[in-house]
């Protein structure tokens, strides 16, 4: 939640000024989002006074009088037909906010589709956490699908990464000299060991190197189909870019059912077609080989 680099009004300086920003942020939400709020909504969510709620308003309006008209005929106040937000917006965590509001607060409602994606317990966090907090590498047992039974590493982990299906975590691997992701869920145990010096995430190369994926309309829609894509993922000049961590393109492209239109289909899936394809396949083709999947 950031203010507009635009306003000078210094709310670390007034007395409980995270607070009424918090109250600020929640009030242009409900205006950006909705359209629309009154008094008694800030009073109901807050549990503040009318005065105190009419006070944030006007604190609002003197902020950005283009965002906030009244409407004398319903005694509400609307969203003003300039807006420009002065907080950073988020339509996902909006989403998921609003439907934890109270019946008489809650606008549309969103849900989640759960993808019965391989979970990682409280325990495996601590460790994992505690071991890069203190710097120190861990000596674990993990039982890769590759083998019959756990085999001993040691990890220096950096990053838990959560993608739609499974969670991993970015890690050096001691024994095979060079950064793996391993699924937390197979580490049968895990200890501190001195064996091996710390391995940090600055020398992991994937990690810090950036590249792109470039979607475009897939070719097997019908022009009127291609233009709709172009609007449901607010392409520009018929084409989006993602900036990816060179170790979560394979990720990305698996999310979005795009791994095999890359190995097999000239980045146009044939099957799973969602409407997009790459236009960069064959520079992200090296990510995607038949032997890569990401996980060791």
């Amino acid at each position: 939640m950031m203010m507009s680099n635009t306003q000078t009004t210094n709310f670390d300086g007034l007395r409980n000024g995270q607070v009424i920003k918090r109250r600020l942020n929640w009030l242009e939400d409900r205006l950006y989002w909705i359209g629309e709020l009154n008094r008694a909504d800030l009073t109901r969510r807050f549990g503040i006074s009318p005065q105190q709620a009419s006070a944030d308003i006007a604190m609002y309006q003197s902020l950005a009088p283009p965002n906030i008209d009244y409407d004398r005929s319903r005694k509400l106040y609307k969203k003003g037909e300039k807006f420009a937000p002065l907080f950073e917006k988020d339509l996902a965590e909006w989403l998921r906010g609003n439907g934890d509001e109270e019946p008489g607060l809650r606008a549309i409602k969103m849900v989640s589709i759960d993808p019965g994606r391989r979970g990682i317990t409280p325990r495996s966090v601590q460790i994992l956490s505690s071991a890069y907090h203190l710097k120190t590498p861990l000596s674990i047992l993990y039982h890769s699908r590759k083998d019959d039974e756990p085999t001993k590493r040691i990890i220096c982990p950096h990053t838990i990464v959560e993608t739609n299906l499974r969670w991993h975590v970015r890690s050096w691997d001691a024994n095979r000299r060079q950064f793996v992701d391993l699924i937390p869920s197979r580490i049968v145990e895990a200890s501190v060991t001195s064996d091996a010096e710390w391995v940090s995430e600055d020398s992991d190369t994937a990690w810090n190197s950036l590249t792109e994926i470039v979607l475009v309309p897939s070719s097997r829609f019908s022009e009127k189909q291609r233009h709709a894509v172009q609007l449901d993922y607010g392409m520009v000049d018929g084409r989006i870019v993602l900036e990816v961590r060179e170790a979560l393109v394979y990720y990305q492209l698996s999310a979005m059912h795009l791994v095999e239109a890359i190995r097999a289909h000239e980045g146009d899936p044939k099957d799973h077609n969602i409407g997009i394809a790459v236009g960069n396949w064959r520079d992200l083709r090296r990510f995607v080989s038949e032997n890569v999947d990401g996980l060791k």
